[in-house]
């Protein structure tokens, strides 16, 4: 095995060097040059290099696009790992790619449930969904609430504003520690975007991106607590031959707008498309949380301007399936509208 010096992996990866005044190199899985480089600490400041490994579960930087179809890419670890790799907030951003993985593992347990119906006991069947649905919606809030809690702790610990009477300002009105507090989900109206920069001394860009994903907010945490804290009567859940299903008036999925190709029979709905939905809204509030760190702020350039993000797990077949459920095109979306196609 290789044994390299930092400044000759800094050179081999064609990392930023100013870019990596500011931030730490997180050193793990690449697919660079055809052919896969694992660096792990030797001594200090040497790294070995893994020699015949190919990672079955990481996050790799790539300088060819994926290296496997199976590996997804998302823009919010793309930001993460380009731009948010500062000491203070690094840790953040790994917890969140565990929520991830938990949401892809989730994703894959309700495709295997359905899936393997035959096997199973029929009397457990709907419970095992309603169960894995459950851990979904709270890995759901607790992304988010990490990437809230990771904007925040840039905003109070890397910025530093060069008006001296707006970074006072800003130093005196911490940003509240919890999402819901930011976004009023206990009140009938959110927030004014303008009472919000003026306090906080916010660009209006990044508020805007928050506030806009309010209403999801409300939808997440009135499903999390019919499901999880058993408010209001327990919605139905059916094991049917094509997967999951739900009664149209599920009030688990009251606010969503269902599609005719996702109707079972004229009373249930398949249970997937929300599911997917939820996954794919969580993903995408996280996305604009995070990348709110860059409005009306100069983040620098990317950290590895020759490299791309993809995330490597055994999972990724059923959340990617489970994303297609929701896709804006309506043939994919179709054909994705049940975990079993059998007609």
């Amino acid at each position: 095995m290789s044994v390299f010096e930092f400044e000759d992996i800094v050179e081999t990866l064609g990392v930023d060097r100013e870019a990596l005044k500011q931030r730490q190199l997180p050193l793990g899985a690449f697919w660079h040059q055809g052919s896969w480089k694992i660096w792990v600490p030797h001594e200090v400041g040497k790294y070995m290099l893994l020699a015949g490994g190919e990672p079955v579960h990481f996050t790799y930087l790539s300088d060819a696009g994926a290296a496997s179809e199976e590996d997804l890419h998302f823009q919010l670890l793309e930001f993460a790992y380009q731009k948010f790799t500062r000491p203070r907030t690094w840790s953040f951003v790994t917890s969140i790619q565990d929520d991830i993985h938990l949401l892809a593992v989730q994703a894959s347990k309700l495709s295997y449930f359905a899936s393997k119906q035959a096997e199973i006991d029929s009397s457990l069947l709907a419970s095992y969904a309603r169960s894995e649905i459950e851990g979904l919606l709270v890995t759901a809030r607790s992304a988010i609430d990490l990437t809230y809690e990771a904007f925040c702790s840039f905003w109070t610990q890397e910025v530093t504003l060069l008006d001296e009477a707006m970074q006072s300002r800003k130093l005196q009105n911490k940003l509240p520690k919890k999402i819901s507090k930011f976004l009023r989900l206990d009140a009938q109206e959110a927030p004014h975007i303008d009472g919000i920069c003026e306090k906080y001394v916010l660009a209006p860009r990044a508020v805007a991106a928050i506030l806009a994903r309010r209403p999801f907010l409300l939808e997440l945490r009135t499903a999390r607590d019919r499901i999880v804290h058993g408010r209001g009567d327990p919605d139905l859940i059916f094991a049917t031959e094509r997967g999951f299903a739900v009664p149209a008036h599920a009030k688990l999925c009251a606010t969503f707008n269902w599609r005719p190709f996702q109707r079972y029979n004229e009373h249930l709905f398949s249970l997937k498309p929300w599911v997917g939905y939820v996954v794919h809204e969580t993903i995408a509030t996280c996305t604009d949380i995070l990348m709110a760190c860059g409005a009306g702020i100069e983040l620098g350039p990317n950290l590895f301007p020759n490299h791309n993000v993809f995330v490597r797990d055994p999972a990724n077949p059923a959340l990617d399936d489970l994303l297609q459920s929701v896709s804006a095109d309506a043939s994919i979306a179709q054909s994705a509208a049940f975990w079993c196609n059998n007609p």
